[in-house]
């Protein structure tokens, strides 16, 4: 789901406000070229929060896919939940609507 939203937005013909994930990674192949034409006009933001003992898309691979992300121009905010895995937990739909609001 991260991976699809990221590129659709990346390659998106009209602007999108920003994009939410939970539990993914991105798919860096896509990132450079894309984002590079839409940086003057419109830096995509992106909220990514992800568990720390997430076993499907470990922690370190999703933050370096983020980190790529943003070295091209994204605006990125990462936050790790050391409580998370690759689950639906309480009290992260509070904080993610709290992001939905601010895009």
């Amino acid at each position: 789901g991260v991976a699809l939203a990221v590129d659709a937005a990346l390659h998106s013909p009209f602007a999108i406000g920003g994009v939410l994930c939970l539990r993914g990674a991105v798919l860096t192949s896509s990132v450079p070229d894309a984002l590079a034409a839409k940086r003057s006009s419109n830096p995509l933001e992106v909220f990514a929060y992800h568990g720390e003992r997430d076993r499907q898309c470990p922690i370190d691979e999703a933050r370096e896919s983020y980190e790529a992300l943003k070295a091209a121009g994204a605006r990125l905010r990462f936050i790790a939940d050391a409580s998370l895995a690759h689950s639906c937990a309480r009290g992260r739909q509070q904080l993610c609507g709290g992001e939905l609001k601010e895009v």
